[in-house]
């Protein structure tokens, strides 16, 4: 992520007055004005992350927020981005900040937020509960991305073969890994018809038994998923998983693999799960988000954003206060229509 290369004059604060990374944001984002810098680092963030809050109704600089092991200011709140740190990772909404893909995750339910001087460290937001995470891949840093796709086929092999979606596991899972969409320049959404068949040449070769896939199964109980979610095969053709989970699907995507070679599937999947995980629900809901995610953190749609984010319960005593861990892909439920979506039951999120 770029940032400005015009130093702030006049500043008191020693870490913004050699570039000012806020002037960046508030040039990306029309923010209404500057904070007052004469406030610690900490104050200066939070307070321009509260502007941005307020005058951006899709909750976009919540996406900036990266793991907090990589913060340098350790006092900020979960919810305030470091803006001091490089981004790492790709965001989700916006891969490019002249690009907005068109997520849609909380429908036409309006941005709700609240904030008190006398507890400024936590603000409330109208959420929604979608799942909890309760199988996360534990993979080798930086791995390549067929290693990554054999890692998450085999990750998961016990669930239905049919999606919430209505979609084949396989479809649901490129899409999942894509974040479903293409590459730049475009960056189309929904992701091209034509990665289905790229990514099924990989089932193939797990299916072959290949030595780039092969993994021991007896690590399926402690490192895969966890036996509540790893289901029995109960005899009903949409939830059987068998050796045919993974059917071919390319016959209805209208011939566009003619503009579209393997290597985009790899390319897509490579910028999209740059610093991110593949992690399943409870409810088998498919997904990546940062990497601290773990078993427990729930998965949740903010009214007003475009994507759900991850949070996870603070030791708080009996305050319901939840730390923000980041944006995340959960496939099916970024747009207004997604399954249940009608029956959304919000309610307030207190963020500190």
């Amino acid at each position: 992520m770029p940032q400005t290369q015009e130093a702030a004059k006049g500043l008191d604060i020693p870490e913004v007055k050699r570039a000012d990374p806020l002037q960046h944001w508030s040039w990306s984002l029309s923010i209404s004005r500057m904070p007052d810098y004469k406030l610690s680092v900490s104050d200066v963030y939070r307070e321009f992350t509260l502007r941005c809050l307020h005058d951006d109704p899709d909750l976009f600089i919540l996406s900036t927020v990266e793991d907090s092991a990589q913060s340098r200011i350790q006092d900020l709140p979960s919810w305030v981005p470091d803006f001091s740190v490089p981004l790492t990772r790709s965001l989700l909404a916006h891969p490019d900040l002249d690009v907005k893909i068109p997520y849609n995750a909380s429908g036409e339910t309006e941005r709700s937020l609240t904030w008190s001087e006398s507890t400024p460290t936590v603000i409330t937001l109208r959420g929604h509960s979608i799942g909890l995470i309760q199988g996360v891949l534990d993979v080798e840093p930086h791995p390549s991305v067929p290693v990554l796709i054999g890692e998450v086929i085999d990750f998961t092999k016990n669930l239905p073969t049919i999606y919430s979606t209505r979609e084949t596991k396989s479809e649901a899972l490129w899409r999942t890994l894509t974040a479903n969409i293409g590459n730049a320049p475009e960056y189309e959404y929904p992701a091209p018809g034509a990665y289905s068949e790229f990514f099924l040449s990989y089932v193939r070769k797990e299916d072959a038994g290949s030595e780039t896939f092969s993994k021991n199964e007896d690590s399926q109980g402690a490192g895969g998923l966890p036996h509540s979610i790893a289901r029995v095969p109960s005899g009903n053709k949409d939830e059987e998983s068998s050796d045919t989970d993974f059917e071919d699907e390319t016959a209805n995507h209208d011939g566009d693999g003619d503009r579209h070679r393997p290597q985009d599937l790899e390319v897509a999947i490579g910028r999209v799960m740059k610093e991110r995980r593949f992690f399943v629900t409870d409810n088998e809901l498919y997904g990546i988000g940062p990497q601290s995610i773990r078993n427990g953190d729930l998965v949740v749609i903010f009214a007003g954003g475009l994507v759900p984010y991850i949070v996870r319960p603070k030791n708080n005593g009996s305050t319901a206060i939840f730390s923000l861990i980041g944006e995340c892909y959960c496939h099916g439920s970024c747009q207004e229509l997604a399954p249940g979506a009608s029956d959304r039951n919000w309610e307030n999120v207190q963020l500190g």
